[in-house]
């Protein structure tokens, strides 16, 4: 029977049917209850399943049964997962005892004093593993990240260059990422970074590269932005991520936010938040006419982000009770910005008492077209809103206080990327009624 049961909890996780392997691998330990393998690949599949309460419980058992700074460094990663920083940090501490020259532990206590809001430890943390790893590291990005979150972009840009996630971009072309040098009669391809937003937000400097005299500039974009680009950059030519790139055809790529390194960009850099994306003819920014004497105002909103995203838990509202203020504003006709919105959240809407309108949006030339006509924009930290700015519209964005992007710096209300943006901020991690409450008072008074 023991036997068996064994060969079942491999199957299911080589199959990763994790429900069963959870299942399993619970009933092996009562049969092995001091055998710490078990309990470190039940904690790994509750982790698949997004289970941190048996991934966590699953790590103190196998700490109880022997300390390693690896199981350690993991509980930790659970503890931030569920934004309990002062665990983390404990945890982390702990495998710095038992190791203290892991540099993966340095890193990881750096994030968890960076979450917490104490940046000179973090920066401490951070240099240490630095020192610590002998080739650039998840620190040097993290590091990175911190003083590009402190305002200090000089010293954040060049660190933030670790991120290895355009590394399949270096093995796929036969020519070089461009290093600064000239440009002059070249021909340069723009290549996305992990998300839409990002794209969106550091295309803007396609203009400053065009001034350095390049022959031709085109841009690698993910499907939903190919139409919208092919409009506002019609000198380029588009490429879509999803189909087949050409490994030859340029002189030079560049990630897009490697663009800001290259440029010197710093929160103070002139002109930086004047709008750039155009899907009209006309280049200025999205014309806005007056409203009329009792007139509604015509709001877009835009809820949740990528699912997948690391703080996607965070970040976006998935409470909808905790929106039930904006049901108060009688004042407002709303536009549903998210492309696939599910039909049980269009009955949660609908039971807070808030009338909504879905559009059809396939892409974010289906979005530009949406806002064109609305009064102002609702967003979380997502695409809808860095296209909101772009655009030039009046957009509030809601932050979550727990792991808030590094672009938004600290304690701002205004932003230095878009100039008709205004930053609302949890005041405590999961409050996304306060943030509501702050915005329906602003809708309520705009003239």
């Amino acid at each position: 029977m023991i036997n068996q049961l064994i060969q079942q909890a491999q199957q299911f996780v080589k199959e990763e049917a994790w429900t069963q392997a959870s299942a399993a691998l619970q009933k092996l330990i009562l049969f092995f209850p001091n055998e710490i393998s078990l309990q470190v690949e039940l904690a790994w599949v509750a982790e698949q399943l997004n289970d941190l309460t048996l991934a966590k419980a699953a790590y103190l058992a196998a700490l109880k049964l022997q300390s390693s700074a690896e199981l350690w460094i993991n509980l930790g990663r659970i503890y931030l997962q569920e934004a309990n920083t002062a665990e983390a940090t404990t945890a982390y501490l702990s495998a710095i005892q038992h190791t203290p020259d892991s540099a993966l532990a340095w890193t990881h206590l750096g994030a968890a004093y960076q979450y917490s809001g104490q940046s000179q430890k973090a920066e401490e943390a951070l240099s240490k593993a630095i020192k610590l790893s002998p080739s650039p590291s998840a620190a040097e990005y993290n590091l990175g990240y911190l003083y590009l979150q402190m305002g200090a972009w000089e010293k954040g840009w060049p660190l933030l260059e670790a991120r290895d996630w355009y590394k399949p971009f270096e093995q796929h072309f036969t020519f070089p990422k461009w290093q600064q040098c000239s440009l002059e009669g070249k021909r340069l391809l723009i290549v996305p970074e992990a998300g839409h937003g990002d794209l969106i937000q550091f295309i803007r400097f396609i203009q400053q590269a065009d001034a350095l005299g390049v022959k031709q500039i085109d841009i690698l974009c993910h499907p939903a932005l190919v139409t919208l680009f092919r409009i506002c950059f019609p000198s380029s030519n588009i490429l879509d991520l999803s189909l087949p790139v050409p490994k030859e055809g340029w002189d030079y790529w560049v990630p897009a936010i490697s663009l800001a390194k290259h440029f010197n960009i710093l929160p103070d850099t002139p002109n930086l938040n004047r709008p750039y994306l155009f899907p009209i003819a006309s280049k200025q920014a999205i014309p806005h006419a007056p409203l009329k004497k009792n007139e509604k105002r015509k709001v877009g909103l835009a809820w949740r982000g990528n699912p997948l995203f690391e703080n996607d838990r965070f970040r976006s509202i998935h409470d909808f009770q905790q929106m039930k203020q904006l049901a108060e504003l009688k004042n407002v006709t709303w536009c549903c910005l998210q492309h696939d919105v599910r039909e049980e959240e269009k009955q949660c809407f609908h039971a807070l008492g808030l009338d909504i309108d879905y559009p059809m949006i396939h892409d974010f030339l289906d979005m530009a077209n949406q806002m064109v006509g609305l009064d102002v924009v609702v967003s979380v930290d997502t695409a809808a809103a860095h296209l909101a700015g772009a655009m030039g519209k009046q957009t509030y964005l809601m932050l979550p206080a727990y792991k808030t992007d590094w672009r938004w710096l600290l304690g701002r209300e205004s932003t230095p990327w878009y100039q008709q943006m205004h930053l609302i901020r949890q005041s405590s991690v999961g409050d996304w009624e306060g943030v509501i409450q702050v915005l329906r008072n602003k809708l309520f008074s705009i003239p």
